[in-house]
């Protein structure tokens, strides 16, 4: 079913001051630029309800707009500037990433992201790091136990201790360095890790006042909402867990591959391609970027060399899926419109 365009509202509540009104009338020629840009697209990217965004942009919202129109239009401004194949994109992953981040920092207390592999959760925490220096990242394994955490922490912070200091000691001098700093302390794939691992961590997050975000697979939600692996003892610190990530959006796929494909290299739409790319990934950003697109980029050097045909269409993508990245049964392509006259 095609998109069906968003009229700007023939009124406004009261609540709705003239600069709202413009802000509303904005979001819906953001909204109606791209087939990809969806209210539900939106949604996921905020903390507020689908409800909220369909009365705002309707100009039926019952109470004053600012709180919700303030998160969307920074959203919306974001992304003008024409990025570099290789350059990092903010996606909607990274946006809840960022926000779980700020809001384990703000409230000085823990909070969660999980979702499927590939994403693009890691690749989220470390640009963020990358970003705010003072946040430390632990890339945690099925081999990270609650020692390794604290050695990881006394390695970042540079505290010099003997090899023969007990794990209280540890804790006492972590504590001692990271008291009134507030800084960040991130878990990457704590699912992965010993049952204890997050015992530090509370203790630390608690004496200190540093946030904790902790992130990883689906599991890793489950485990908390139930009280597993002893995550029943930080179920009521957590200030932000939202849905598990499923998938990138279709608006994410597309702004991930538009740096590698200009519209002179392509025989089809790029919304056509980007739509098949993000089937044929089933959502993963690490099969776009590591797979897919460097797949699609070898054919086309082939086809250089070879002088063949060079424009690329679904074909390439559902070829590059059979033949290198191990999927036998890939998509059907899309169907192409008929061109055949009808009589009048």
């Amino acid at each position: 079913m095609a998109k069906e365009h968003i009229n700007y509202p023939d009124s406004f509540t009261p609540f709705y001051t003239p600069q709202h009104m413009v802000d509303v009338k904005r979001i819906i020629d953001w909204l109606n630029e791209s087939k990809s840009r969806t209210q539900s697209h939106l949604v996921k990217q905020i903390s507020f309800s689908s409800s909220y965004v369909s009365t705002l942009i309707n100009g039926a919202h019952p109470i004053d707009p600012s709180s919700i129109i303030d998160v969307i239009i920074p959203i919306i401004e974001d992304t003008i500037i024409p990025l570099k194949a290789g350059d990092f994109v903010q996606t909607s992953t990274y946006r809840l990433v960022a926000m779980a981040c700020d809001s384990a920092r703000e409230s000085q207390r823990f909070t969660v992201i999980a979702g499927s592999p590939g994403v693009g959760k890691s690749t989220a925490l470390q640009y963020y790091r990358d970003n705010l220096p003072s946040t430390i990242y632990i890339e945690g394994s099925e081999f990270t136990t609650s020692s390794m955490v604290l050695d990881e922490l006394i390695d970042a912070l540079g505290i010099k201790l003997s090899a023969k200091n007990t794990k209280g000691l540890k804790a006492k001098a972590i504590i001692n360095k990271l008291t009134g700093s507030n800084r960040l302390i991130i878990l990457d794939e704590a699912d992965k890790c010993a049952a204890d691992v997050c015992d530090p961590l509370r203790t630390i997050s608690d004496r200190t006042g540093c946030g904790v975000v902790l992130a990883g697979n689906h599991q890793l939600r489950e485990n908390i909402i139930c009280g597993n692996n002893r995550y029943d003892l930080i179920s009521d610190r957590v200030v932000f867990w939202p849905a598990a990530i499923t998938a990138i959006t279709l608006e994410d796929c597309s702004n991930l591959m538009r740096p590698y494909f200009t519209d002179d290299m392509l025989k089809e739409d790029f919304d056509v391609l980007v739509k098949y790319a993000h089937e044929l990934t089933k959502g993963s950003a690490r099969k776009l970027i590591k797979s897919l697109i460097p797949s699609v980029m070898r054919f086309l050097e082939s086809r250089v060399r070879n002088k063949g045909d060079v424009l690329i269409d679904c074909k390439w993508f559902q070829s590059a899926a059979k033949q290198q990245m191990g999927i036998q049964n890939p998509p059907p392509l899309p169907q192409k419109r008929s061109t055949i006259a009808i009589p009048a």
